[in-house]
């Protein structure tokens, strides 16, 4: 009897594997004060990846070992601040990765601030590209 099923799914069988990849994604870009979808090649006309397809992930780490009352901690907020305004200008893909306190993968509320603001960021954006689409106005 099976207990076990592996689930891994490796190249050819891969979600992810270039021929699955579409040759082109939405993406956001910062233009003057406002945040719009540009379209991202993912692949080149030999159906090879593309540098720019490759999405600017940043890893925000929360871990505390301390006793008592957590502070908000300052520099990760300013490096949260600072990386959506360099990925609005310099990266069509990009997004966060929090890695946090178990056992909720929580952070110090200042830093949940931050990352809140990076999602209403992609919401806005959102919002605005159904705005145009629709001209609501």
């Amino acid at each position: 009897m099976l207990t076990f099923l592996p689930t891994k799914k490796h190249t050819y069988i891969s979600e992810v594997n270039l021929t699955k990849l579409p040759s082109r994604v939405s993406g956001v870009r910062r233009d003057g004060e406002r945040i719009v979808h540009v379209d991202v090649s993912v692949k080149d006309s030999q159906g090879d990846l593309l540098p720019n397809a490759i999405p600017k992930v940043t890893i925000v780490k929360h871990a505390r070992y301390l006793q008592g009352a957590l502070s908000d901690d300052e520099a990760a907020v300013v490096e949260v601040m600072s990386r959506i305004d360099k990925n609005l200008e310099n990266a069509g893909l990009s997004g966060f990765v929090l890695e946090g306190n178990a056992p909720y993968s929580a952070a110090d509320e200042a830093t949940m601030a931050a990352l809140r603001y990076a999602e209403l960021d992609a919401i806005r954006s959102r919002v605005a590209s159904y705005q145009a689409v629709f001209d609501w106005h």
